[in-house]
């Protein structure tokens, strides 16, 4: 097994538990704030959505399929907006989107996150690009690493919502 292989098992796990997260949630439960300045579990799709095209983008070094492939229009958001920086506001008037509608961007842009992982070789691991927002520019090996990180977080704050709204093992 290879690098390739363990970042992809990443992906899969944390699929399945965004999955077991987001199941049979009502449109209400998915726009529910618990406090007025709380993300919503919509939100947080979304913004899971967006943190993987960007990273894809970054790996790859192809714009973002948020705006190269219209998925901004679709889904009537700024094309500059990735959640980051996003404020109470900004959340609380979040698009009224259909969970569908938002998992369609995702798989979109797992797809091409899969499939850039997939290209990827041992030599490209320390590899930077310099010059796309973050300085210092993170390595590959780095970006890997990050994504199932920084995912988990987001889907460990749905669960948490769900569980607020349903209570446990609901």
């Amino acid at each position: 097994m290879d690098f390739r292989n363990v970042a992809k098992l990443s992906l899969a796990d944390y699929e399945r538990a965004l999955r077991r997260a987001m199941r049979d949630l009502t449109p209400v439960e998915l726009r529910t704030q618990p406090s007025p300045t709380a993300n919503h579990i919509l939100w947080l799709f979304w913004h899971i959505a967006r943190m993987e095209d960007m990273w894809w983008s970054y790996l790859s070094g192809e714009p973002e399929i948020w705006e190269s492939a219209g998925w901004s229009d679709r889904l009537g958001i700024d094309t500059s907006r990735n959640g980051y920086g996003d404020t109470a506001e900004d959340i609380t008037n979040f698009p009224d989107l259909t969970a569908e509608q938002i998992d369609a961007y995702w798989l979109a842009s797992r797809a091409h996150l899969l499939s850039v992982i997939e290209a990827l070789g041992a030599d490209d691991l320390e590899t930077t690009y310099p010059g796309r927002g973050r300085e210092p520019a993170p390595t590959v090996a780095w970006v890997l690493a990050r994504i199932p990180v920084e995912i988990s977080q987001h889907i460990g704050q749905i669960a948490y919502i769900r569980g607020l709204l349903r209570g446990s093992g609901q």
